[in-house]
C-alpha cells in the first residue's frame, strides 16, 4: 500500500534530484544544440557545461533558484493508497525538510506582505495538481521547481479575439520571444511551452505543462499541432540569439504546444519559458512499495491524450 511515509521519502528525493541533477532528455537537448551552434557560441556552452559538472562533483545545486515548488500527481485508479493519506501535508513536510537541509533556498514569500517563512511553505505552496489514469496500479509524482528568471522575462498571456486566428498566435509568440531575448530580458536557450484555447486558466495551465512536463523532442499526437511546434521552433531560432544572449543559432531548444477547444469568441494564448536549467524529477510509486525515479512523467498526459478523438488527430 502507498503510505504517507512513502510519499515523504520519495518526494524528498525528488526535490534533491530536481536541484542537483539534469534530466536525461535535457542532456540530449544540450548536445543537439551544441552541434548546431557556431564555434564561438560553443565556447559559451563549454563554460555552462563546466559549471554544471563542477556543481555535480561538489554535490551542489546546478542552479540556486529553487523557485516556486510545484508537484504534479497522477493517481492510478487501481493503486492501493492509504485512505488517510494527505498529499499536501506529506509534500509540504518534505519541502520544509529540504529547505532546512539547504537543498532548497527559502525564496517563497507572501505576495502581498513579502513575508518569508523561510520554509518554502505557505498558503497554496507547495502547489499541487492532480490527474488520474485508469487501471494503473501506481502513482506518479513530479516535482517542478519553477525559477523566477524565465517567468519574469519569458512567460506571457494574451486574450485575443477569434479573428486574430492562427496568424495572431504566431505573431504573439514571436513578438514575446523577440522582446525577451533580443532586449536582454531572457537568457536562452529555452524550451517554450504554449497553451492555446479554453479560457485564461486553461491556456496558462497547458503552457506550464507543455514547458515543464513534456520531454525534449516530444511531439503532439495531432499532426497540425506537431507541425506548428516545428514551425515555431524554426521561426524562433531564426531570431539569431544564442546562449547567454549572444549571437547564435539556437534560441529555442524546443517548442511544445498543448491546446483545448473553447468558446468561439475567445482565443486565449499563453507562453511559458523554461530556462536552460530545469528543476524536474519524477517518482513512480507502486502499491507494493516499489519506487522508481525518472527524468519526466510517463503518465501525466495519458488521459489527456484520450480526449483527442481519432477523427481530429489528423
Amino acid at each position: 500500500m502507498i503510505t504517507e511515509a512513502l510519499i515523504d521519502e520519495a518526494s524528498f528525493e525528488l526535490l534533491r534530484r530536481s536541484m542537483k541533477e539534469i534530466p536525461e532528455d535535457w542532456e540530449v537537448a544540450y548536445r543537439d544544440a551544441y552541434k548546431e551552434e557556431t564555434l564561438e557560441m560553443r565556447r559559451a556552452y563549454d563554460y555552462m557545461f563546466a559549471a554544471m559538472n563542477n556543481a555535480r562533483r561538489e554535490g551542489l545545486s546546478i542552479c540556486l533558484d529553487s523557485g516556486s515548488i510545484c508537484f504534479y500527481i497522477t493517481l492510478g485508479t487501481a493503486a492501493q493508497i492509504d485512505p488517510k493519506i494527505n498529499f499536501w501535508r506529506a509534500l509540504a513536510r518534505s519541502t520544509m525538510k529540504a529547505t532546512k537541509d539547504g537543498i532548497l533556498n527559502p525564496y517563497t514569500v507572501d505576495p502581498l506582505t513579502r513575508e518569508n517563512t523561510h520554509t518554502n511553505v505557505g498558503v497554496n505552496m507547495p502547489s499541487l495538481e492532480y490527474n488520474t489514469v485508469t487501471e494503473e496500479e501506481c502513482i506518479e509524482i513530479t516535482s517542478v521547481l519553477k525559477g523566477a528568471g524565465a517567468e519574469l522575462s519569458g512567460s506571457r498571456f494574451r486574450m485575443m479575439a477569434a479573428a486574430d486566428g492562427l496568424l495572431g498566435i504566431k505573431r504573439f509568440v514571436l513578438d514575446k520571444v523577440i522582446h525577451a531575448t533580443r532586449y536582454g530580458w531572457s537568457c536562452p536557450p529555452n524550451i517554450y511551452g504554449i497553451g492555446v484555447g479554453g479560457v485564461m486558466a486553461i491556456a496558462s495551465r497547458f503552457a506550464m505543462m507543455a514547458a515543464t512536463l513534456r520531454p525534449y523532442g516530444s511531439r503532439h499526437p495531432m499532426k497540425k499541432i506537431a507541425e506548428l511546434e516545428e514551425e515555431l521552433k524554426e521561426n524562433i531560432n531564426s531570431i539569431g540569439v544564442g546562449a547567454m544572449g549572444n549571437e547564435g543559432n539556437i534560441t529555442a531548444l524546443d517548442v511544445h504546444i498543448e491546446y483545448s477547444y473553447g468558446q468561439s469568441a475567445l482565443l486565449p494564448v499563453a507562453i511559458v519559458s523554461q530556462c536552460f536549467v530545469p528543476h524536474r524529477a519524477t517518482a513512480r510509486i507502486c502499491s507494493d512499495g516499489a519506487v522508481e525515479y525518472h527524468p519526466y512523467p510517463k503518465l501525466w498526459f495519458t488521459e489527456l491524450r484520450k480526449t483527442i478523438p481519432e477523427f481530429v488527430r489528423r
